[in-house]
């Protein structure tokens, strides 16, 4: 996030909403006003950022505009605001988002909040490597990593409904752990106490967490893999928005549980059967290299859907 940034960064923006005096205008902005034949392709190439002043006044502006949030008026407008009205302005209007000045240390904001009301761009902190960046990572992951995803149709079209009931039914069994030579280091003695958060995110009203028990097992080597065979079952309205996030600690008893790896990916992409997921560090960076055995998580995916088209 640049330096100086924060949550009133709009009130500094240019206000695009009154006329501003025919001297002060560039010739470029004089023939958008006269409606020139450059009109058209300026239009085109050209979204100019501006100063949120209301719902109703940036509805009734001509062209599109671009309004910047920090997280707190993200949050208290999206909760004070009629969703269809939201999404009418961010189906018209870009919006981007962005953390708090307050977040000296660079940490993040969630950002499910924003991709829930259609925000195009989501700004975060990336040296921060924390839980939203890995959210982030694993929503992007869909279509490479090369930035774009489409939103899903009920935040493109404020008449198009969005489910009332849950259109996924999606069971996540935790078989084990294999490769836990790997983070030997983790325990001064022995394995590490390792336990597995299972996480529905990315869009808020499907958000939901269970967890493993605490596999206490102290033997090394190769029979030191943590093993579960627990299963958790999320239902989920929104597919096309939500995240299914694992999370990989050791339990301490005197101090705060040590992370170990993280894996994230969209649930549109999940289909039904045992699948062995490779684990990252907090720098996204791929545990095992060449490393063996490689750490993995080996899990059992269920998944049903109401739609046969989606169905797996």
């Amino acid at each position: 996030m640049p330096q100086g940034m924060h949550d009133d960064e709009e009130e500094d923006v240019k206000d695009l909403f009154h006329d501003t005096p025919r001297a002060e205008q560039t010739l470029a902005e004089q023939l958008v006003r006269t409606r020139s034949p450059n009109f058209d392709l300026r239009s085109m190439v050209t979204v100019e950022n501006a100063k949120f002043k209301s719902f109703d006044d940036s509805m009734a502006l001509d062209r599109c505009i671009s309004c910047s949030w920090g997280e707190a008026k993200l949050l208290s407008r999206a909760q004070s605001t009629e969703k269809s009205l939201m999404i009418s302005f961010t189906k018209r209007h870009l919006l981007r988002c962005y953390p708090a000045g307050r977040r000296i240390m660079s940490d993040n904001y969630d950002p499910s909040p924003a991709w829930s009301i259609g925000a195009q761009m989501v700004a975060l902190n990336f040296q921060a490597n924390d839980m939203p960046t890995w959210i982030n990572r694993g929503k992007f992951s869909a279509n490479g990593g090369s930035g774009y995803i489409l939103k899903p149709k009920h935040l493109l079209d404020p008449s198009a409904p969005k489910p009332s009931e849950p259109v996924c039914a999606l069971s996540v069994s935790v078989i084990a752990g294999s490769g836990w030579d790997n983070f030997k280091d983790a325990e001064l003695m022995g394995a590490p106490d390792t336990y597995v958060r299972v996480t529905i995110t990315g869009c808020v009203s499907d958000a939901k967490t269970f967890t493993t028990s605490v596999f206490t097992d102290q033997r090394t080597g190769p029979r030191a893999q943590p093993y579960f065979n627990e299963s958790f079952k999320f239902d989920i309205f929104d597919v096309d928005l939500a995240l299914l996030l694992f999370t990989v600690y050791d339990k301490d008893t005197v101090s705060a549980d040590d992370f170990l790896a993280q894996y994230c990916c969209p649930v549109s992409m999940l289909r039904s059967g045992v699948r062995i997921l490779p684990l990252y560090d907090e720098d996204g960076k791929y545990i095992g290299g060449n490393k063996q055995p490689n750490p993995c998580l080996v899990v059992k995916i269920h998944r049903s859907d109401s739609s046969s088209k989606n169905s797996s």
